[in-house]
């Protein structure tokens, strides 16, 4: 499928401190350069789907993902438009794998979302606001990951998540693998070590 994308670089004139845009200009900000992406085109093949309960209990999701877009589709029973869409986002980087999981302090399925420059996000469907909520994020971008980019042909993350739900394995660059258990305290809902 075809992705068009324009990039654009640019320095800030201005800085952000604490939440606010600062008046004062800092020192190092001409020194800085932030890259800005801009679809062309709209993704036009499915890179990856996941089935779930994901924006209420007792719905049945077809969850997909097209480059930097994740659709959510609502399931009906009638057979004359078996699929409508629910829910239609763009996100910032290509995704390259789904899975979901059902988390025990949740009524419905969580999203695990693997993006190509090693980085997983797990999201849950917050009703309220009829939007994603970010429960966490997770890099792996260490040097030495990095170094396995450059030998993999297409930047590439994988998501495999263990049967009974105690943890889920990112393999990376089809090099590295990067096991992250799920821990059932409020306090943290992962620990990542990649050791």
């Amino acid at each position: 499928h075809f992705f068009g994308v324009f990039f654009l670089f640019f320095s800030p004139l201005r800085s952000f401190s604490g939440g606010r845009l600062s008046e004062k200009m800092d020192p190092s900000a001409s020194e800085k350069m932030f890259l800005y992406a801009k679809s062309v085109h709209p993704p036009t093949g499915v890179d990856c789907c996941v089935r779930a309960m994901f924006t209420a209990p007792g719905e049945v999701n077809l969850v997909l993902g097209r480059a930097n877009v994740l659709e959510i589709y609502l399931v009906s029973q009638n057979p004359e438009t078996p699929l409508l869409l629910r829910k239609h986002i763009e996100l910032h980087g290509t995704i390259t794998d789904l899975a979901a999981v059902r988390f025990p302090r949740y009524s419905t399925d969580c999203l695990l979302i693997a993006f190509a420059e090693a980085k997983v996000v797990v999201a849950c469907f917050d009703a309220a606001s009829d939007d994603l909520h970010t429960i966490s994020l997770h890099y792996f971008e260490e040097d030495f990951i990095q170094e396995g980019k450059a030998r993999c042909a297409s930047p590439c993350s994988q998501l495999i998540v263990e049967p009974s739900l105690r943890c889920a394995l990112l393999v990376v660059y089809r090099r590295y693998l990067f096991a992250m258990p799920f821990v059932q305290d409020d306090s943290v809902l992962w620990q990542t070590d990649p050791f």
